[in-house]
């Protein structure tokens, strides 16, 4: 009986050890609670910030206070995704695999994809031609939210010349979710 209960706590130990370790950056812990300063200090200035809204005030419209940091440490790693409320991390995520450095300005209408993040679109694209902002509540992706969840939507609009359509981008939670083919040729 000993011996299950022993089994039980060590697996929970290392169930849980996974999450409680943080980001390391070199020889430093990076960990909840640690400000925005010490952070770049410790793993150095983030490949892309992202601000992003979470909550709406009535008079006042949507208030943007949290900053997500993206670090791009190649392609045989993950994404690292640090958010900061107020200047102070509350949560570290990983996305998808990162990218090489090498793929900066390679932008054609076939090289946007869904599943790419927002960081690599950017790298790739640079700067979009055209980009909006939207909320949604309520449904996403087959999956319940609360009146009050508030997802971000960006819409990038990127221009290829006059012998092209644009392509519309839209991106959920840093990740490209769908690429269209516009109905107006770009400038």
């Amino acid at each position: 009986m000993r011996t299950a209960a022993a089994f039980l706590i060590a697996i929970t130990v290392l169930l849980f050890s996974g999450t409680a370790t943080g980001l390391r950056c070199g020889s430093r812990l990076i960990q909840p609670g640690d400000s925005t300063l010490r952070v770049a200090r410790h793993c150095g200035e983030p490949d892309y910030i992202e601000h992003r809204a979470e909550a709406f005030v009535p008079g006042t419209g949507y208030v943007s206070d949290v900053e997500a940091w993206y670090y791009n440490r190649g392609p045989q790693q993950f994404l690292r995704i640090l958010t900061f409320r107020n200047g102070e991390l509350v949560r570290e995520e990983t996305g998808g695999y990162g990218f090489s450095s090498g793929v900066a300005g390679q932008c054609t209408p076939n090289s946007i994809r869904t599943g790419m993040s927002k960081l690599e679109l950017y790298s790739r694209c640079g700067t979009p031609a055209h980009r909006r902002t939207r909320f949604r509540t309520g449904v996403s992706d087959g999956r319940r939210h609360s009146l009050s969840a508030l997802e971000q939507v960006d819409e990038w609009v990127y221009s290829f010349g006059p012998t092209r359509f644009n392509r519309i981008v839209e991106i959920v939670n840093g990740e490209v979710r769908s690429v269209t083919v516009g109905e107006e040729r770009g400038d």
